[in-house]
């Protein structure tokens, strides 16, 4: 449970660090989306996710999938699907740690 919860801390790391690099792509004046100074609060915000999901919180994990999907519908009403294999994959990381942390929580609440 553990080990599968730990796959949305690695998708929120690369949701951050994305937006971070796509952040100053843009004020460096490379334009591949309309990144301004506010997508790094969605950065910090996917940073407070996965924090929250390294302590094996709940509200953390689903937080995080519904974040990530709002934000892929968003983008991609605004400029289409562009790869649309990645954002599966992450989304997939998402689901495999609320899988892993509702179990390893009921696994816990079992042993006591």
């Amino acid at each position: 449970a553990k080990k599968a919860s730990k796959q949305g801390l690695w998708a929120s790391a690369w949701c951050a660090g994305a937006t971070i690099v796509f952040v100053v792509l843009a004020q460096l004046g490379v334009q591949m989306f309309n990144f301004d100074m506010w997508a790094l609060m969605d950065a910090f915000l996917f940073i407070v996710i996965g924090w929250g999901i390294y302590k094996m919180n709940r509200i953390a994990t689903v937080a995080g999938l519904a974040l990530y999907i709002l934000e892929r519908l968003y983008m991609w009403s605004e400029h289409g699907p562009k790869n649309p294999a990645i954002a599966i994959f992450i989304t997939l990381m998402f689901i495999n740690s609320i899988r892993g942390i509702f179990a390893y929580h009921k696994f816990n609440k079992a042993q006591r």
